[in-house]
């Protein structure tokens, strides 16, 4: 392909080697149990795709805690059982040559009761209108921000175990890390709000 010489060309993210250009966006695919478990449908998904020639292939958003999954069958990194069944998606990817990526995040005020079983968490009390019924969320506590941070932190760890090649933290879309940021959705007084400095903090 002449229009795009580089494309099938081999290239690197910092220290790791990618075989070519080509990532597979992280797409939510409602292929996951509702416990946050790979299936091995979504396996063949991913293998098809790494057997496709894709030199990178991000999963999904994958949720850090239950109450904070965007919506059913959705891929989590919240519980140690869920490892085993990673790494044999990984490892099939491996087979054909690709990376493979998870992308970690918690939906905040971006989801509802009926998907999380508990009332949605946010930064400040400011519904989301593009989530079904606008659902106002609790506000978060400076002890529960520690926790959320954490659960982060051993997501990650997770991810690790799992032998994901890349690891994403989610920001953008809105969901949590992005709500902190936003003054729109932001409206706390304490140390993790205010002016955008002190907003800064929880985007770890």
């Amino acid at each position: 392909m002449s229009t795009f010489p580089h494309l099938f060309a081999p290239g690197r993210i910092g220290r790791l080697a990618v075989r070519n250009r080509i990532v597979m966006a992280p797409m939510e695919k409602n292929l996951a149990l509702p416990t946050g478990a790979v299936t091995q449908r979504y396996i063949d998904y991913c293998e098809a795709r790494a057997a496709g020639g894709a030199g990178l292939i991000m999963l999904e958003s994958m949720y850090v805690h239950p109450a904070g999954m965007g919506h059913r069958h959705q891929l989590g990194l919240h519980d140690d059982e869920l490892v085993t069944g990673y790494r044999r998606l990984v490892e099939v990817c491996h087979r054909h040559g690709a990376l493979v990526g998870a992308e970690i995040y918690f939906a905040g005020r971006e989801t509802s009761s009926p998907v999380t079983m508990t009332q949605p968490v946010a930064p400040s009390a400011v519904p989301c209108t593009a989530v079904a019924g606008g659902e106002m969320p609790r506000v978060l506590t400076i002890p529960e921000i520690h926790d959320l941070v954490e659960a982060f932190a051993t997501a990650a760890a997770r991810a690790v175990a799992s032998e994901f090649d890349v690891i994403e933290i989610h920001g953008a879309h809105g969901y949590l890390i992005g709500q902190f940021l936003s003054s729109f959705s932001n409206r706390r007084d304490d140390e993790y709000g205010g002016d955008f400095e002190r907003r800064l903090p929880v985007s770890i």
